[in-house]
């Protein structure tokens, strides 16, 4: 998670929600992003489409990638905070977390 405080902290964090909502890298890890889904706007999109989420609504969005790995991030409701989820799928542990570490270091510098 990162935190950011006060009112160019709050928005700093819609900027960065906005940033991913509207213009998020097609790949992490050099891997495409399979599906996208929106919890706020209620859709879940792939290459084949838009689908409705039956989620109640929520400002997170997840990133799910084509080796199933996926990512996730949204803002504290409690902190001024914006965070990250991130899960892998590797054929090592190892593997795991150097595809963790490499999401993260792209989700970092994507926000900036």
């Amino acid at each position: 998670s990162v935190t950011l405080s006060g009112v160019d902290g709050a928005a700093e964090i819609k900027k960065i929600m906005d940033k991913f909502r509207g213009n998020a890298p097609k790949q992490f890890n050099n891997t495409d992003i399979a599906k996208t889904e929106d919890f706020l706007e209620q859709t879940a999109t792939t290459a084949d489409g838009v689908e409705k989420l039956t989620t109640p609504p929520s400002n997170v969005l997840k990133y799910i990638l084509a080796d199933d790995s996926w990512f996730a991030v949204r803002p504290s409701g409690t902190e001024p905070k914006i965070k990250f989820y991130i899960a892998t799928v590797g054929e090592s542990e190892a593997d795991a977390k150097e595809k963790i570490a490499n999401i993260e270091a792209e989700i970092n510098a994507f926000v900036g």
